[in-house]
């Protein structure tokens, strides 16, 4: 007695054709958006961003209406554990492969076992929530309600992330548009016909001021009065006041009732000109007529759309002061709605029954565009690992594709201090439990206990005792594209031209002369082998190769047989150079033999420590290019491998400190830097480029036009602490990459010890501070 059905007040019967709210004699659709950190974005990118939401927002037609809405709701974390149970069977796989050894795994399996007890308790005890951002479009015919809906969709994806709902997720938002605390996995043991019933709260009630949802008291308040001149994001205080949900509703209005509507404001307003207003009042009268003018101008031109607009909050009773405050500091009037409260839960409902017709206000399309409150720094891609925190835990898939994330490649900048080392080595020890072989080039000696710890392997690049590379070993190579676009091999020729790199570093001062002869004595060299463009060099083995010895003795024999007394002089200086890399030259010990490098470890270090310590930057640079050419070989047998056993193991290349390795007479290493971003994309690679000197990237108009091109390939940068006297070469190095405006550099200059600038798309930035258990710092600390 004195209770009702819960439907008699719900105004929907359920979801039909999977993607539908039924209304009873309507239908609604629901598209969800993805925020952004609106607030780091530059004027002109803002603006962008919201005419594209104005454009998306004029495809709702005369014949149908809407509402945009947030409120709170439960992050769900169930399909991040069973994507680390996933990830943990792949390197199961592995070792059944032989691809990672027992080893190897139990090292990664503390990582897992710190996931996925991180995650069980958000999941369990202590609960997340959200805010979520809606439209919901009202139509009487389904297919316009799908062309618009999903017209929609498309038009703001490139700026801003959208879609529509459908199935469950219509079901979950329906129940979460009344209240957070629910369950999702009580939905799934719901039976099909009791879905409905589901979505509705167990218990609602009214008093004067009050609504109470299943026993949880929460005020409902209208907007009756807006501020005349507004900004960008004007919304965003009040859709993102916390526990509340805040919906405006609207629907477009003839263009004859707008104007009219408009003619009889401004008749109103000039009735007023010349009675005894205050000059503020009379400025502030003229600023209104003018913005009105304006906009009856754009109504006639076709450029305006105007709408009937109803803006309603609720919030948890013990918060309704402190809206009721916020809503005042930001230029708003509200009404509490006594009386009124089952009127307001209705209006605040996702329908059509929106009652307080008495305080519509008008608004054009462009002043409800700006109202844009999809404001957040949520960073939680699907498939990704939690590196983190911001305002919520923050997840990341560097390997995500979509239309704005076209690479894995990554930038990390910071200066000495900033938490660069700890930042790299966390990231790297979460990738390196994600399915990857990882290679470091490490300047200082960084990883090296890292990869022991990790069961990995590790060569110091200074010293052949433990590995050797031979410069005329031809891997396997990544395939170039030509002008159309298509991919060809030219893995020989590719290789002759990599060593006439070489040779230009290692016989620094060399006359150009002698060079092209040494090219010409080379190409005998490894005819002499059979070597030549149609070789398989899949099938080849180390020992297949000429080595230094080889070609000395065919330098030597050239110069002896030679008439001509110019070619004489060209092979008699290559014989000298020469000496110091066949038996008993000082440079024998890193190059004159067969390769002998192996590196089956699933995480391996280069370490250039020693070598870089003897201060021989031609020697430095030299092996910096064997080590890349090496390592093009090795993301080749990484897609033969994939290609074998149907996985899809990644590769990631690591460049520490990379500024080291910049000469700026010969930038060679900078190019393959450059050339490995293009290329490593396309098998399934990531590259890690981590410097603290900024300024060695911008030594030079080549340096800096070099570097900046390695950052347009780079799909990530994770910018730590800077300087500000760094800030100058920073912006120019952006200057393409979407740049690094006001707010961005005092972000980067301002953030404390582990903090990060995240730019992960064009206009899609976030702040991260990295956070890592005790247990996954053993890992590297």
């Amino acid at each position: 007695p004195g209770y009702r059905p819960m439907a008699e007040i719900v105004p929907f019967n359920g979801v039909v054709d999977d993607k539908f709210i039924d209304y009873n004699g309507y239908f609604g659709t629901v598209i969800e958006f993805k925020p952004m950190e609106f607030g780091l974005l530059g004027q002109e990118s803002q603006d962008m961003v919201v005419n594209a939401f104005a454009n998306a927002l004029r495809r709702i037609s005369l014949t149908q209406s809407a509402s945009l809405m947030s409120f709170e709701k439960p992050f769900v974390f169930d399909k991040y554990i069973d994507n680390e149970i996933s990830k943990y069977e792949q390197l199961v796989n592995n070792v059944k492969t032989g691809a990672m050894t027992d080893e190897e795994l139990t090292a990664r399996e503390i990582v897992f076992e710190e996931r996925g007890a991180m995650l069980e308790w958000m999941n369990e005890e202590e609960k997340i929530y959200r805010t979520a951002y809606y439209l919901v479009i009202y139509g009487m015919k389904k297919d316009e309600l799908d062309t618009t809906t999903d017209g929609i969709v498309a038009s703001v994806n490139v700026h801003l992330g959208a879609k529509r709902l459908t199935g469950k997720e219509l079901y979950i938002f329906l129940r979460a548009s009344y209240d957070k605390y629910y369950e999702e996995n009580e939905f799934d043991k719901a039976p099909f016909e009791k879905r409905a019933e589901w979505t509705m709260p167990d218990k609602l009630r009214f008093t004067f001021k009050n609504q109470i949802v299943n026993d949880k008291p929460r005020t409902g308040v209208t907007m009756y009065d807006f501020p005349i001149n507004v900004g960008n994001a004007w919304g965003y205080d009040l859709f993102n006041f916390e526990g509340a949900k805040t919906v405006i509703n609207f629907y477009q209005m003839s263009k004859l009732t707008a104007e009219k509507q408009i003619d009889k404001a401004l008749i109103e307003m000039r009735s007023q000109e010349g009675k005894g207003f205050k000059d503020s009042q009379k400025i502030e009268a003229q600023t209104q007529v003018e913005t009105i003018q304006a906009l009856l101008q754009d109504i006639k031109t076709g450029n305006e759309q105007m709408y009937n607009v109803k803006m309603h909050i609720s919030c948890e009773q013990k918060d309704h002061s402190e809206l009721q405050s916020r809503i005042n500091e930001v230029g708003f009037r509200a009404s509490n709605n006594a009386g009124k409260q089952v009127d307001s839960f209705l209006a605040l409902t996702p329908s059509r029954l929106d009652g307080f017709d008495v305080i519509e206000r008008g608004m054009g399309t462009s002043a409800l565009a700006a109202s844009f409150p999809f404001i957040s720094d949520l960073l939680q891609d699907e498939n990704g690992v939690m590196l983190g925190s911001n305002a919520h835990p923050v997840f990341i898939n560097f390997f995500q594709r979509d239309n704005a994330r076209v690479n894995s490649n990554m930038i990390v900048i910071g200066k000495s201090g900033a938490g660069k080392s700890f930042s790299t080595k966390s990231i790297l020890s979460h990738l390196a439990a994600d399915n990857t072989k990882i290679y470091i080039c490490d300047p200082e000696k960084e990883y090296v206990g890292m990869a022991a710890k990790m069961h990995g392997g590790s060569i110091d690049v200074g010293n052949a005792g433990n590995g050797r590379f031979n410069p005329f070993h031809i891997y396997p190579a990544m395939k170039d594209e030509d002008e159309n676009g298509q991919e060809y091999d030219d893995t020989f020729e590719s290789h002759l031209r990599f060593l006439e790199s070489f040779f230009k570093i290692v016989m620094e001062g060399i006359r150009t002369d002698a060079l092209e002869a040494l090219n010409g004595i080379i190409v005998k060299l490894y005819k002499q082998r059979n070597i030549n463009k149609d070789t398989d060099f899949t099938q080849t083995k180390a020992e297949d190769f000429p080595i230094f010895d080889e070609l000395y003795q065919l330098a030597k024999r050239s110069y002896e047989e030679a008439s001509d007394e110019f070619a004489k002089i060209n092979y008699r200086v290559l014989v000298t150079y020469l000496e110091k890399f066949a038996s008993g030259g000082r440079y024998s010990g890193l190059w004159n033999g067969p390769s002998s490098i192996k590196s089956v470890e699933n995480f391996f270090v280069f370490n250039f420590m020693t070598l870089l310590a003897n201060k021989n930057a031609i020697v430095a640079n030299a092996q910096m290019l064997l080590v890349f050419k090496y390592l093009d070989g090795e993301i080749i047998k990484n897609r033969d491998y994939n290609n074998k056993y149907g996985t899809t193991r990644k590769i990631i290349i690591v460049i520490d400190e990379a500024h080291v390795f910049i000469d700026e007479q010969k930038p060679i290493a900078l190019d393959f830097m450059f050339q490995m971003a293009k290329r490593i994309r396309k098998y399934s690679g990531m590259q890690i480029i981590i410097t603290q000197n900024i300024k060695d990237f911008v030594g030079s108009p080549l340096i800096a036009k070099k570097s900046a091109a390695i950052i347009n390939a780079s799909q990530y940068s994770f910018i730590l602490s800077l300087a500000p006297n760094d800030m100058t070469d920073l912006v120019t190095l952006y200057k393409n990459a979407g740049g690094i405006n006001k707010s961005e550099q005092q972000t980067i200059i301002s953030a404390p010890r582990g903090q990060g600038f995240f730019i992960y798309g064009p206009m899609s930035r976030s702040t991260i501070q990295i956070q890592t258990s005790d247990e996954i710092r053993k890992l590297f600390e």
